[in-house]
């Protein structure tokens, strides 16, 4: 779970939401991966959608998009990668739940 200050509305902006991210990497299968650098490090990955994360915008499929960008250079191997983010508690009147996106992004 991340913290940030994401939405199109004044109120998301100033007081944040948490959000829950899932990301699945799909690596070509044909190539043997024996060492971490066949594959994508996920310490990596953390740091690249925390360092992004940090940054405001107004639509979560342009945070998912930068994330995805910025996570496809790190290997050739790359096949796939799909994203989801999703808010926790957003500021719906009379909604409990949470509400989200999912990108996904072939190669």
């Amino acid at each position: 779970m991340l913290f940030g200050y994401h939405g199109v509305y004044h109120e998301e902006s100033l007081l944040g939401s948490n959000f829950e991210l899932n990301i699945a990497v799909k690596l070509n299968s044909t190539n043997n991966i024996l060492v971490l650098d066949d594959t994508v490090n996920y310490v990596t990955v953390f740091d690249i959608v925390k360092s992004i994360f940090s940054k405001p915008e107004l639509l979560l499929e342009t945070v998912a998009n930068n994330i995805i960008e910025k996570i496809s250079t790190l290997s050739n191997n790359l096949v796939e990668i799909d994203l989801s983010i999703d808010k926790l508690n957003p500021p719906i009147q009379n909604f409990e739940g949470k509400v989200g996106i999912n990108v996904i992004k072939t190669f």
